[in-house]
């Protein structure tokens, strides 16, 4: 027994614990906790400090010796995964990450701003026929094309997501009664107030007109971006909302002057 303790510690079992030569623990059937693996280095240390008293067969221990065992490995046990686990200085601890909560949508709100944009559109991509018949400034010229562009493209945009989903309705506009006979009459006030205006004061209709137009179509085009579940038509909307306001602000620009 004495040349035993030398190299190798005993289990209850009789079956050698060889922690000195390999830092590893047999498994038996009367261990515990079976461990995989090397053991933590201050374990192999209490272990072969304490092995006299602890892991001793002799008669003088007898059946207290089992028990004796199993607490000392437990409590020693304990005491590795305690540190282990132990929270680490704020100065070393990486931060969390939380991943984002997913969007919420709303296909109603997304399919209506959707047939209100393009109403919106269809109108604003034909704005530069009106020049056809009146004389404007270089400046207003180029503010006019760039809005047709603009509306053109968001149009040829809309057209492209109805292909590939039948079951848009861009005629339904969700509109009641009363609304649509509004927007009729102020769109009919509009066309009567440019077609009889002139010089500055056709270029200050026209421009009054956009302000409210731009502002609209970049708000819609906002609502659709959060209502869309396509993070590829999320930011194509988010665009044309951030063009459509650069728009107006160079509108309110040529109002100023």
């Amino acid at each position: 027994m004495q040349g035993k303790r030398a190299g190798a510690l005993l289990s209850t079992t009789g079956n050698e614990v060889d922690v000195e030569r390999t830092g590893e623990i047999v498994s038996s059937p009367a261990a515990p906790i079976a461990v995989a693996g090397r053991l933590d280095w201050e374990f192999e240390r209490f272990a072969i400090k304490t092995r006299p008293c602890l892991f001793s067969t002799t008669s003088e221990v007898g059946g207290m010796n089992s028990r004796f065992l199993k607490l000392a490995i437990l409590l020693t046990l304990s005491g590795v995964c305690g540190c282990q686990t132990r929270q680490q200085p704020a100065s070393t601890r990486q931060p969390v990450l939380v991943a984002d909560e997913k969007k919420s949508v709303d296909p109603v709100v997304r399919n209506n701003a959707l047939a209100l944009l393009n109403d919106l559109l269809g109108d604003e991509k034909n704005l530069g026929k009106i020049l056809l018949i009146k004389l404007e400034s270089d400046e207003l010229d180029r503010l006019v094309e760039a809005i047709s562009k603009t509306a053109a493209d968001g149009v040829k945009m809309l057209e492209a997501m109805a292909k590939a989903d039948p079951n848009l309705d861009f005629k339904n506009l969700g509109l009641p009664s009363g609304e649509q006979a509004t927007r009729k009459a102020i769109a009919k006030t509009k066309r009567s107030l440019l077609l009889h205006s002139s010089g500055p004061d056709f270029e200050f209709q026209l421009l009054q007109t956009q302000i409210q137009a731009l502002s609209y179509g970049a708000h819609l085009a906002q609502v659709i971006a959060e209502n869309e579940s396509d993070p590829t038509l999320t930011g194509q909307f988010t665009n044309l909302s951030t063009s459509l306001n650069q728009l107006q602000e160079r509108v309110v620009t040529m109002l100023r002057k």
